[in-house]
């Protein structure tokens, strides 16, 4: 599981709800995302839109076309709720979208779900 998010706060709140069940790598920007998914082919990326330098689109984008990342799920989490924001998150590739203020037990569930349909078991 890698999570990507430049919000310090968020990335911990994240962790917390995640870590118990998954193994959890978390990076600040999506060059760093982008070079660590590619070392560690996470099964699920969570993924803000909002970052300094590549934002969530493009990172996204670069996971689904890149071989060895194609099949990785990508959940964009971002305070971004207009329709046209979620459009071009799934137009981007991405699997599923949820707007922060997120509800935790539906984030958790919803990553299990991904986890579970990409590789059959969570951690």
């Amino acid at each position: 599981m890698l999570l990507v998010d430049d919000d310090e706060l968020c990335l911990d709140i994240l962790e917390e709800l995640l870590v118990e069940i998954f193994d959890v790598r978390r990076v600040e920007s999506g060059e760093k995302a982008l070079a660590l998914a590619s070392e560690m082919l996470p099964d699920v990326v969570l993924l803000d839109v909002n970052m300094s330098g590549a934002n969530g689109y493009e990172v996204c984008q670069k996971i689904k076309s890149n071989p060895l990342l194609k099949h990785t799920k990508v959940v964009m989490v971002t305070a971004l709720a207009f329709k046209e924001d979620r459009i071009k998150g799934i137009s981007a590739g991405a699997d599923d979208y949820v707007t922060k203020p997120f509800e935790m037990d539906y984030l958790f569930e919803t990553v299990k779900y991904y986890a579970a349909n990409k590789t059959g078991v969570a951690k």
